[in-house]
């Protein structure tokens, strides 16, 4: 009996794990492992093994991982049947300071028949976990030939994942065989304990029998793929290229026959009117036409010097002797412009533009240093987002000449986003205290969170775009994040679980206050969260691979308590010892630039769907 014949094709699976959402708080770290086994009768080998960073579940019990893994296969298929699975696990783990590393829960997936293998859209899936509930796993999965890459292996198929998963990454790549796998990847595997995603597998067509189609190679392939022609007689082919050949030609002439007739009716002479026709125009008229025109450009300056007189006054009227401080007057100063049209006016330059405008740089300048109150900073602030929104969609269809004043609007806004994060720091540093574990008492957090709230409510009152205010909050808590860490690295003399959960406790309010979102809390908080995985990784056990010796990593092995190192490690094996001062780290300059084309292109959550 002959063997049935396979097809076999190499891939690509490209799995992007952006965060897990858990029903109950986990006060440890957390991590995810991928792996694939495979399976050949009673032998089996890890085909691959890859592990995220650890991470910490924030005040919305969501853990942000934002990690990617490239992982090689093989897809086999035999003829007349559908795709041989290819399982992939992912284990979530946490540390436990009582049980060391412990499994959470297992997900299952068979990466081989997807419903759409090309697909980059953002995916969700329940599983239950062991003592936290219902967990939601956020990821982008996709399966791609070889082929397609043939610069190599991806460094980043996601452009917009900055995380890499953590070495040592086990990775075989499986070769192309004659044959497929004589034994199934889920035989003989245990899966009560894990969760298996099921996808919608559905067939999509009948074939001729009627009987149900399968999930097939070609299922992976771009569906631009030339169809196979069907063979042709000699005689029918070569009279259907002279068919062809006629048809272009014919196509050809014709197209050079409209060139010509375009240009010789635009060099033809145009014909006068004739005398009789004109009727409205006499002597005098035509004299006034040509002095109409030889002043055109004094009356463009007449204009342009109305429009300042009267752009000035509504400046001065809006930003130095407003009604109220606390409103957006964009709308009000964007009329003038409209008004006189001067976007339209082919003579406008950008040194117009400029000059015109120099009432509105002034007098919000000045609004701006006469009163410091958050409420009249956010009125200042919404102004010059929208009038700069605004002139841009005045003046798009006209001129670019207004490109040097959004410029000029831009570092307004930049110079009002760092006084806000000036002034919401000098909240902040007040909460900070004793040796950083006492940060954020109860007295000193009613403050804070008082200062704070009222950002958030002018934000969402005055309609700030979201990111912009993320960009705010991330180098507000950036800078905090960096003098927390800095208090605590050179005071706290001994590192317990207890005095970390308190730690974590300030973290998760400090977010619940500033409405940062769950994607950008790891962003806005890296140091002292990095600090404290670390710290409970050593207190709760932590593995040899992930030991990178370094004088921090001493430095906080010194303090913990209890210490919890592999076999064979010795505390001198994780780095130099260093003073205290020199592990600081230096305050972090804002990152967040303000562009009026980031409105468009940026956003707050990284979800580009």
């Amino acid at each position: 009996m002959s063997k049935s014949k396979v097809q076999s094709l190499k891939c690509y699976c490209i799995l992007h794990i952006e965060s897990i959402k858990f029903e109950k708080d986990i006060k440890f770290p957390v991590f995810i492992r991928v792996a694939r086994v495979r399976k050949s009768g009673i032998f089996e080998r890890v085909a691959f093994n890859s592990e995220t960073n650890y991470s910490m579940l924030d005040a919305n019990l969501v853990a942000q991982f934002d990690c990617e893994f490239i992982i090689p296969i093989t897809l086999y298929q035999k003829e007349g049947h559908k795709l041989e699975k290819k399982i992939l696990d992912i284990e979530i783990f946490s540390l436990d300071k009582n049980q060391g590393q412990n499994c959470i829960s297992k997900v299952r997936m068979d990466i081989a028949n997807l419903t759409d293998p090309r697909s980059t859209a953002r995916q969700t899936s329940n599983f239950q976990t062991n003592k936290f509930g219902t967990a939601q796993l956020n990821f982008r999965l996709c399966v791609l030939p070889i082929d397609e890459f043939p610069n190599g292996k991806p460094q980043s198929y996601f452009s917009f994942v900055t995380i890499r998963s953590v070495k040592p990454i086990i990775e075989e790549v499986e070769s192309m065989s004659s044959t497929a796998p004589d034994l199934d990847e889920t035989q003989g595997l245990d899966t009560s304990t894990a969760d298996t995603i099921v996808f919608d597998n559905s067939f999509h067509h009948l074939n001729a029998n009627g009987l149900q189609g399968h999930m097939t190679l070609s299922s992976f392939t771009k569906e631009i793929a030339m169809k196979k022609a069907k063979p042709v007689k000699h005689s029918e082919s070569s009279s259907r290229k002279k068919s062809n050949r006629k048809q272009i030609q014919k196509f050809y002439q014709q197209r050079i026959q409209e060139v010509q007739d375009k240009k010789a009716e635009e060099e033809a002479p145009q014909e006068k009117p004739a005398a009789e026709s004109i009727t409205f125009l006499d002597a005098a008229d035509e004299k006034q036409i040509n002095l109409i025109n030889a002043q055109k450009p004094l009356i463009a300056q007449i204009n342009f010097d109305q429009c300042l007189t009267a752009f000035a006054v509504q400046c001065f009227n809006c930003l130095v002797t407003p009604q109220s401080r606390q409103k957006d007057y964009s709308k009000d100063l964007i009329s003038v412009i409209q008004e006189y049209h001067i976007m339209e006016n082919p003579m406008i330059t950008p040194e117009v533009f400029e000059y015109i405008h120099k009432p509105f740089y002034d007098t919000i300048n000045f609004a701006l240093s006469k009163d410091h109150s958050i409420p009249s900073i956010f009125g200042i602030f919404a102004t010059a987002i929208n009038y700069g929104l605004l002139l841009s969609d005045t003046c798009a269809d006209y001129t670019k000449a207004h490109q040097i004043v959004l410029d000029h609007i831009q570092q307004i806004i930049m110079n009002i986003v760092s006084f806000l994060i000036t002034t919401l720091m000098s909240h902040l540093v007040l909460a900070i205290m004793g040796d950083g574990f006492d940060a954020l008492d109860r007295e000193s957090l009613s403050n804070v969170t008082q200062s704070i709230r009222i950002f958030s409510q002018l934000s969402k009152s005055f309609n700030i775009p979201e990111v912009i205010v993320q960009g705010v909050v991330i180098d507000c808590c950036h800078q905090f994040d960096a003098m927390l860490f800095n208090l605590i690295i050179e005071t706290a003399d001994e590192y317990t679980d207890a005095k970390l959960d308190i730690l974590v406790n300030h973290i998760k309010e400090i977010q619940k206050v500033f409405d940062c979102l769950s994607s950008n809390f790891t962003t806005a908080f890296t140091i002292i969260l990095g600090f404290i995985t670390t710290a409970k990784a050593l207190i709760s056990g932590i593995e040899r691979k992930r030991i990178i010796p370094s004088p921090l990593l001493r430095s906080i092995a010194e303090r913990c308590s209890p210490l919890q190192l592999p076999a064979g490690v010795k505390l001198e094996d994780l780095g130099p010892v260093v003073p205290r001062d020199e592990l600081r780290k230096e305050k972090p300059s804002p990152k967040y630039t303000f562009t009026f084309e980031s409105l468009f292109t940026d956003s707050a959550t990284g979800n580009f769907d």
